[in-house]
């Protein structure tokens, strides 16, 4: 991950029941990945949410925080903390 922008594949397994799919991008600040994550639900429907990760030890932990939409477009309450206290996911690089 280089430069000032990211984008990428991400699923997301559910114990092997269900999964999320579909594509991540963003933009780069300092530690921090904030862009949106457009997905397959459960394989049932198409999503699209606001995303933040925070990159530490080559791994990548999901963050959460108030989000909302506008014309479509999902981001975070710009005036609320984004937290990473009881992270719900953490990622890593796999090899195909």
């Amino acid at each position: 991950m280089g430069g000032t922008s990211f984008k990428g594949y991400c699923e997301i397994n559910f114990n092997n029941k269900y999964k999320d799919s579909g594509t991540v991008k963003g933009m780069i600040k300092g530690d921090t990945l904030i862009g949106d994550f457009h997905y397959f639900h459960y394989g049932l429907e198409w999503k699209r949410i606001a995303i933040v990760f925070l990159r530490k030890d080559n791994k990548l932990i999901m963050g959460e925080g108030q989000q909302y939409t506008y014309l479509g477009i999902p981001f975070f309450q710009p005036n609320r903390p984004l937290e990473y206290d009881s992270v719900k996911f953490v990622f890593q690089k796999i090899e195909n």
